[in-house]
């Protein structure tokens, strides 16, 4: 995922222009700013202030340097602000972004200004599901209110909402056609166990949120991956890893068999190729 699909994509805030320094949700009152890792000071994991601005930033031609200074006149006026912490090197005579990273951002603080300079205070390393994330109990909570109010059966409604809590014929059934084991490492501790929906629960009909081909019973820590498009599988039931994951948390969190134990059916594969085109 590139700079730009990861702010209008998982920040909701699309860059304008291709030197876009940041942009502004202004539904929350909130800014993103592309801070680079040279910018921390000091240069480590727990940064102390964030350099904004330089004068001679807007001695050139870029679009981006009046725009940071807008940025800047908002978290002066009381806007929150994140800074999305990026690497660059020099590439045919210009700075080129090299990677990012797309899991945490730095919260940002006090503006000052100090030898021309301007500064935001550091306050912290906070997760990006917690700043731009929806919280899955509040999602689950929501379609489980939303399937009591349909003109449902009392049946199919029960069905509904066993299955949305991870209970009922769904889980049986899902679990039933991998041999009641996870499908990826064999496990078959029942309480480890997660019956996932392939195509995400919102995004289904009804019959496809019953339909155990639409599921995978996977370990709770691969459940979560998955469900985040953190991991998908091929129609040959190879496992893809998105590259937001590091090595270390590929070994700490994957198996070292990294792939479905066996081809996966048809009807499980159609709803695998959907999900695949979202691994992050």
């Amino acid at each position: 995922m590139k700079t730009k699909e990861f702010f209008a994509k998982r920040l909701g805030t699309p860059l304008h222009q291709r030197w876009a320094w940041g942009a502004i949700d202004e539904a929350h009152k909130r800014i993103f700013l592309r801070v680079g890792q040279n910018d921390l000071q000091p240069n480590s994991k727990e940064p102390k202030r964030a350099v904004l601005h330089e004068p001679h930033w807007s001695e050139g031609q870029s679009p981006g340097a009046p725009e940071r200074l807008r940025h800047i006149e908002l978290l002066r006026q009381g806007y929150e602000g994140f800074a999305v912490i990026y690497w660059s090197h020099w590439n045919g005579g210009e700075w080129k972004t090299k990677d990012f990273e797309r899991r945490f951002l730095y919260r940002l603080g006090v503006i000052t200004k100090k030898g021309g300079n301007t500064y935001a205070r550091v306050l912290g390393r906070v997760s990006l599901d917690s700043v731009v994330g929806t919280s899955s109990n509040k999602i689950e909570e929501q379609d489980i209110d939303d399937i009591i109010a349909s003109d449902l059966s009392v049946t199919d409604r029960q069905a509904l909402v066993k299955a949305r809590v991870g209970q009922g014929i769904f889980r049986v059934q899902v679990l039933g056609l991998w041999s009641n084991q996870c499908a990826v490492t064999g496990c078959a501790v029942p309480e480890a166990l997660r019956a996932s929906h392939i195509k995400p629960w919102s995004e289904s009909k009804n019959q496809e949120r019953l339909d155990p081909y639409n599921g995978l019973p996977l370990l709770a820590t691969l459940d979560a991956l998955f469900d985040k498009h953190l991991i998908a599988f091929d129609l040959n039931g190879k496992m893809h890893i998105s590259s937001e994951l590091s090595k270390q948390e590929r070994e700490l969190l994957l198996p070292r068999k990294r792939r479905l134990l066996r081809k996966p059916d048809a009807k499980t594969a159609n709803f695998l190729k959907e999900h695949a085109k979202l691994l992050r």
